[in-house]
């Protein structure tokens, strides 16, 4: 049952761990555009 249980929590730290790592390259990634999107109107403009 213990045994159980420490694999459960591992295995919910490893989701948050996922989660995160996604957040963050979520984020970059909106970072990434809005300067690539600012970057092409200043050309333009």
């Amino acid at each position: 049952m213990i045994k159980m249980r420490k694999l459960y929590y591992k295995q919910k730290q490893n989701n948050e761990k996922v989660s995160n790592s996604f957040f963050i390259l979520s984020c970059f990634n909106i970072h990434f555009w809005t300067i690539c999107i600012g970057y092409t109107i200043r050309k333009f403009v």
